[in-house]
C-alpha cells in the first residue's frame, strides 16, 4: 500500500545534525481511499474482529451499534490519526519494523487525544532484540514551522527518561496478548540498553505549504537527541486525502489539532 507510494530517499548531504529522509511521493500510486480506510480501520479496532462481528450480525449492524457507538451518535476522527496511521504502515511495510502494539486501538473515544510517543517499532535479529525506534508523526494541512521541533520534543522526553511510559505499556499488553515478544520488551526495560535505541520523526505536509525552515528550527534547538532520523513526506492535498479516507470509514466529523 505504501510502498511505491512513498519513496525513501536519504539526503546524502545535508547541513544539519540529524538525518533527512524524503519520503518522495509517486501520485501514480497513492492507495485509493477504500485502500487507506481499510488501513484506518486495522489500527483503530483490527479488520480480523470487525471482519468476526459482522459475520454474526452484518456490516450495518456492526457500524451503527459497534464503530458509531463507540463515539456516540456520531462517529469523530481527528487528523492526526490518519498520520500516525501511515507512520506506522511505512515502517512495517518499507524498513521492516515490527509494531508490537497499535496504540490507536486503545482510544477510549475516537476523537481521544492519547498521551506520549505515538508508537513503539522494533528489529529482530536471530530472536534478539537489535534495535527499538520511538516514533513520532505528524500531519499538517498548513505551514506550522514549529512542527518538527513539537514531535521531536517528545521523543526527547522518552530519551530522557528512565522508563518511558509507552514501554510499559507495550509489555502489558504484550503480556495480555501471551506474546512471544513480551520477554523481549520486558527483558530491554529492566537493562534498558540505549545502545539499541533510535528516534524517527515523520512529517507528513500539505506540499504547496511546505518550508525548509521547519528542519532549520529543529536544528537551531539543538536538541542532542542521536540518532535522529527526520521523514519529510510532502504529499499533494492531503487534507483531500484525509478527508475522503475518514469519509470512507463512515466518519461523520474531523477534529484538526495540533498534537
Amino acid at each position: 500500500m505504501i510502498k511505491g507510494w512513498l519513496e525513501p530517499i536519504l539526503r546524502q548531504t545535508s547541513r544539519f545534525s540529524f538525518d533527512i529522509i524524503d519520503l518522495q511521493e509517486d501520485k501514480n500510486f497513492v492507495p485509493t481511499y477504500h485502500e487507506l480506510a481499510s488501513l484506518l480501520r486495522e489500527a483503530y479496532w483490527g479488520e480480523e474482529y470487525l471482519s468476526v462481528l459482522a459475520g454474526r450480525y452484518g456490516w450495518d449492524a456492526v457500524k451503527d451499534r459497534f464503530l458509531q457507538a463507540r463515539a456516540g451518535t456520531r462517529l469523530t476522527v481527528r487528523r492526526g490519526d490518519f498520520g500516525e496511521a501511515l507512520a506506522a504502515q511505512y515502517l512495517g511495510e518499507v524498513e521492516q519494523y515490527t509494531i508490537p502494539v497499535t496504540k490507536l486501538r486503545f482510544k477510549i473515544t475516537a476523537n481521544q487525544t492519547l498521551p506520549g510517543t505515538d508508537c513503539i517499532a522494533i528489529k529482530l535479529q536471530d530472536d534478539r532484540l537489535v534495535e527499538i525506534c520511538y516514533v513520532e508523526s505528524k500531519l499538517r494541512k498548513s505551514l506550522d514551522l514549529s512542527v518538527a521541533v513539537s514531535g521531536v520534543t517528545q521523543l526527547k522526553q522518552d530519551a530522557d527518561t528512565a522508563i518511558p511510559e509507552i514501554l510499559t505499556f507495550v509489555a502489558r499488553r504484550l503480556n495480555e496478548e501471551r506474546s512471544t515478544l513480551a520477554e523481549i520488551v520486558e527483558e530491554y526495560i529492566f537493562s534498558r540498553n540505549i545502545e539499541l535505541d533510535n528516534y524517527k520523526l515523520l512529517v507528513f505536509q500539505e506540499r504547496a505549504s511546505w518550508d525548509e525552515k521547519v528542519l532549520q528550527n529543529l536544528d537551531d534547538e539543538d536538541m542532542g537527541l542521536n540518532p535522529l532520523g527526520v521523514y519529510v513526506a510532502k504529499i499533494d492535498d492531503i487534507t483531500g486525502l484525509s478527508d475522503n479516507t475518514f469519509n470512507a470509514l463512515g466518519a461523520s466529523e474531523i477534529v484538526d489539532d495540533d498534537n
